[in-house]
């Protein structure tokens, strides 16, 4: 008597039908998709962890090699793989036919939503959002043009920075006696890969989320970023034994730090607009906005200053319904948000701080603006990366760090980074650089102009005031831990989903 099959073997002798393949694939998507949803809370955990340990500082044994390079490197690895994942899986579940009782004449053939519904059709399910990591897979070969044009360039400008090193000479001038001193191409070359990678990672974890789990994801890394803050100041504190009145965190200094709050403040207001945690979120607002004020940074006055212009000008010409959504809120909110925001205001060192000269920026500006206009070829080229200000040489500790920040260098006495990102661009890398620096900028700017949905604009206007402190503080070439978090925002904006609230997959 022939002995029965196994289960194994029954199975495997079924004829695999477009049900069955349907079924194989969905389980693998479901191990991807809690893949990337630990690859997201890796995220916002390495944005926390930052606060409150320096990740830009050389590791011991790895030369001049910071802990940011090696975790920034690290980060766009695992995403670009599980990008790829998504977008074969995604082409895989796109190939299967669509029976014909699932095809309805509300699904139309072409279109930016043509995959989402036909996988939502081949799954059975109704998407009315996912948890983060959990996402119906569509084809990921959709993603924003602006967002691939912005990334091209970033990645265009860095290595042109890059190919710069290679025509000049970056040397420093050492003690009373200006010995003249070559820097290693290392440490010119490692604050350039870290900023490459910080816009890479920013892009390469918006665009792994899926579209119903960005705002999620955005939403934790706003939330994060107040215990955080408290604990980074707290340690900052305890470390150098005295209270310090201005906020600032591992992070960032309290120069720069607004950076990250102004892009946290947006992304709070943005998910109160998309109706998700609308309390919470406008108690993240009012706390980002205090500790943004706490900082006492001129800079951070400025990027809030900016940021109410351009949510003033956008909304009121084509938005509506915000307000009915601000009058619902309970008294509560407002009262204790207007005393907070009181509070920090008299409390704020920024009071003090109006009326101060910045001596040292403005001859950094004229060493900088000298050797740009010093010739025709300086002009368009620049004078190369690192050529003016190599402060990665005394940030690493490489050289003892300046008295008071202040250096003699090869074009004349200046603080020793440039303090301004447009200013950094136009001198050492040129005309060609401020264009790509533009072409940056542009996609940015596109999308705030042609407006989309109130929480888009929202984050939008956030992400855009950043670049008005960007003329007075070094962003995007330096301060990398703030500036992953304004790129993160970046392709948030870019890549959209923040005006979709995310919830939970249910079955059909």
């Amino acid at each position: 008597m022939p002995s029965r099959p196994s289960a194994t073997q029954r199975a495997s002798s079924r004829p695999v039908t477009g049900r069955t393949r349907l079924a194989r694939g969905f389980q693998h998507s479901s191990r991807l998709a809690q893949a990337i949803t630990w690859y997201g809370w890796a995220y916002i955990i390495w944005i926390g962890v930052m606060s409150v340990v320096n990740f830009e500082a050389p590791v011991r044994g790895l030369g001049y090699v910071t802990a940011f390079t090696i975790a920034s490197i690290a980060f766009v690895v695992v995403g670009v793989v599980l990008m790829v994942l998504r977008y074969r899986e995604g082409r895989q579940l796109a190939d299967l036919p669509v029976p014909p009782e699932q095809q309805t004449a509300a699904v139309p053939s072409r279109g930016p939503w043509a995959d989402e519904q036909r996988s939502r059709q081949l799954t059975g399910l109704s998407l009315r959002g996912v948890r983060p990591g959990r996402f119906v897979p569509r084809q990921f070969g959709r993603l924003s043009a602006v967002a691939w044009a912005c990334i091209a360039a970033v990645t265009v400008l860095f290595g042109y920075a890059m190919a710069t090193t290679f025509f000049h000479r970056q040397f420093i001038w050492v003690g009373f006696a200006h010995v003249v001193t070559d820097v290693p191409k290392a440490i010119i070359w490692i604050p350039l890969v870290n900023g490459l990678c910080a816009a890479w990672a920013g892009f390469v974890v918006m665009a792994v989320t899926p579209r119903l789990g960005r705002l999620r994801l955005l939403w934790w890394i706003s939330f994060a970023l107040v215990p955080m803050t408290v604990l980074g100041w707290l340690r900052v504190t305890i470390t150098q034994g005295q209270f310090e009145p201005r906020v600032w965190t591992q992070l960032g200094g309290a120069a720069v730090y607004p950076g990250a709050l102004m892009v946290a403040a947006g992304i709070a207001l943005a998910s109160f607009l998309s109706h998700y945690r609308p309390r919470a979120s406008m108690y993240l607002f009012v706390a980002h906005v205090v500790l943004l004020l706490a900082t006492g940074s001129r800079g951070g006055l400025l990027m809030l200053g900016a940021f109410v212009v351009l949510l003033v000008i956008r909304l009121n010409r084509t938005h509506t319904g915000a307000g009915e959504r601000l009058r619902r809120l309970p008294v509560r909110v407002y009262v204790l948000g207007g005393l907070a925001v009181l509070v920090a205001v008299f409390t704020s060192p920024i009071l003090g701080r109006l009326d101060e000269r910045s001596a040292g920026r403005l001859m950094t500006w004229r060493v900088g603006m000298g050797a740009w206009n010093d010739s025709p070829v300086h002009m368009l080229f620049g004078v190369g990366s690192g050529s003016i200000w190599p402060w990665f040489a005394y940030e690493s500790g490489w050289q003892a760090h300046p008295w008071r920040s202040r250096v003699t260098g090869p074009f004349g006495y200046t603080l020793y980074h440039s303090h301004s990102l447009y200013l950094e661009v136009l001198a050492e890398l040129g005309i060609i650089g401020l264009l790509l620096l533009a072409a940056v900028v542009w996609p940015i700017a596109t999308r705030w102009l042609r407006g989309a949905s109130t929480a888009n604009v929202v984050l939008t206007s956030a992400v855009a005031a950043c670049l008005a402190g960007m003329a007075f503080d070094l962003y995007v070439f330096k301060n990398f831990g703030v500036s992953l978090v304004w790129w993160t925002g970046v392709f948030g904006a870019l890549l959209g989903g923040v005006d979709q609230r995310p919830g939970v997959l249910r079955s059909g």
